[in-house]
């Protein structure tokens, strides 16, 4: 199954020829990616093609792998509760496991040639209030801060979770 648009558990939405979700909807009814195409240019993009997640590869030959709006994926409901990306090129391959805690990602197969980045891009909560929202990972705990996509203080290293979180 490689619908561009497959809907996947309870009407939440995926890219399955991009390899990522261009849609997450929380039980409220909240927004949490909003992408859209758009033109690619910042920082219009922000608010349209630049969201997705995990958006895995930037640049090179596999440029938007794991990206929604692109077409390097082909993505398959494998049980009720998992879809299975593999890429176009067979350079990469991973697996979204779903539960009532969460969804966990595990990472089968990348080209080892170059690194890759989970990168959320979204709006946690369906609306930007820094003031309500946290971040964290295993290395650096939780975090309200909201650093530039280029700065040192971005959160780098290799994570075994991360999560995004809007308190009401």
């Amino acid at each position: 199954m490689s619908d561009p648009d497959m809907d996947l558990l309870d009407g939440r939405s995926s890219d399955g020829a991009g390899g990522g979700f261009s849609s997450i909807l929380d039980t409220y009814g909240l927004e949490w990616i909003g992408f859209k195409p758009g033109e690619g240019v910042v920082p219009g993009s922000a608010v349209a093609d630049f969201r997705g997640l995990p958006n895995l590869v930037f640049r090179g030959d596999d440029n938007g792998t794991g990206h929604p709006g692109f077409e390097n994926c082909v993505s398959e409901k494998t049980a009720p509760n998992q879809i299975q990306t593999k890429s176009k090129s067979g350079l990469w391959e991973w697996c979204w496991t779903f539960t009532k805690k969460g969804a966990w990602l595990e990472i089968i197969k990348t080209d080892p040639s170059r690194a890759y980045w989970f990168l959320y891009e979204g709006i946690p909560g369906g609306k930007f209030s820094p003031e309500k929202q946290f971040w964290g990972n295993n290395l650096d705990g939780q975090r309200k801060d909201s650093p530039h996509i280029g700065s040192p203080e971005t959160g780098k290293g290799n994570w075994d979770w991360a999560e995004m979180v809007e308190h009401p």
